[in-house]
């Protein structure tokens, strides 16, 4: 799995803690040699040269879907390890993209996850990976979990698109309008909503929509986004990307120092880590579903504590282990990726 080398740390990574289990599904190895082989080398071969393809190998996605839903069997695997590699060349794609081109890849990304439109009519970049995902997931999900999933997965599209202004004028958001984006723009909550996948028990609409749910889902989402923000500071310095991180933000916007910055950064993730404690022990009453919602809870609390075990063996934040802004833009205009006005991202 490659070596012991984290982006974060020591002092650091011991002050991002949590009381959470880590677990990890012991297909993780054998998804990694699919993931690798049948679609980074496959069906996402003519995306990027032969060494950007190895630096997205060493990102080892299927690892960490086999932290996120560690008691999956095999056939579950498939789609959600798909969904996670779309995750890390989407996150890359989306970072050269203005807002409007994000807007219609959000139009037609999430026509193709709904059934309303077929990857070919969509034309847009990664639409059969999309197409595949969606034919995946219904095997294991009803229609409307699925139309469930597409609605989530628009909340990070809603991320992105108010994140690609600041990245354009090269500025740093308020905290607060910061805080609200990248809650959104970490594109966690569309995990979430895959737990049914590995669980196998569809929790009604109005538990998901609970206040209480909703927010242990925003936490698990900020504690992944302040984990990841430590990983990516030298990632986003190379790649211009600063505009989006915590520790950034709290320097440029708020005024702090580097070092008050990073004190500032940890206060916030560990006030979400005992806010997130305090309401998993303290759940209201869901009746007959209680039990469900329960674990379900449970199996939210697994991704921030997985997010922090995969640090130690991921080389994705390393200065060489991300393909930079001009791969991404040289792969589109390979592949033709065109909008309505004639841009390209």
């Amino acid at each position: 799995m490659g070596g012991e080398v984290s982006a974060v740390d020591e002092q650091t990574f011991n002050a991002l803690r949590y009381p959470f289990p880590f677990l990890m599904n012991p297909l993780a190895e054998t998804l990694q040699k699919h993931t690798d082989r049948q679609w980074i080398d496959g069906e996402l071969r003519h995306l990027l040269s032969e060494m950007h393809r190895e630096q997205i190998k060493r990102a080892k996605t299927a690892y960490i879907t086999a932290v996120w839903y560690p008691t999956t069997e095999s056939r579950k695997m498939v789609p959600l390890c798909r969904f996670m590699l779309w995750t890390l060349y989407a996150d890359d794609i989306h970072e050269q993209c203005t807002a409007e081109q994000l807007g219609q890849m959000k139009e037609r990304s999430l026509a193709v996850l709904r059934g309303d439109a077929t990857a070919a009519e969509a034309e847009v970049v990664l639409g059969d990976q999309l197409e595949a995902l969606r034919n995946e997931l219904l095997q294991f999900l009803s229609p409307p979990a699925v139309s469930y999933f597409a609605q989530r997965l628009g909340t990070y599209y809603d991320g992105v698109i108010r994140e690609a202004p600041y990245r354009t004028s090269r500025t740093h958001p308020p905290l607060d309008t910061f805080m609200r984006i990248r809650e959104d723009s970490v594109c966690i909550v569309p995990f979430l909503a895959l737990i049914e996948v590995e669980t196998g028990t569809s929790l009604p609409r109005h538990i998901h929509d609970h206040p209480t749910i909703l927010r242990l889902e925003t936490l698990c989402a900020r504690l992944i986004a302040w984990f990841n923000d430590f990983q990516s500071i030298v990632k986003d310095e190379l790649s211009d990307g600063t505009y989006f991180n915590l520790v950034k933000v709290l320097q440029h916007s708020e005024g702090f120092s580097p070092a008050g910055a990073r004190e500032k950064a940890l206060q916030i993730h560990a006030e979400d880590v005992t806010e997130f404690i305090h309401l998993q022990a303290t759940l209201p009453d869901f009746g007959p579903h209680h039990d469900a919602t329960v674990n379900y809870v449970h199996h939210i609390s697994l991704l921030p504590s997985g997010w922090k075990a995969m640090d130690r063996i991921l080389d994705r934040y390393q200065p060489t282990g991300f393909a930079q802004g001009e791969v991404w833009k040289e792969a589109l205009q390979r592949q033709g990726g065109s909008y309505s006005d004639g841009s390209s991202c």
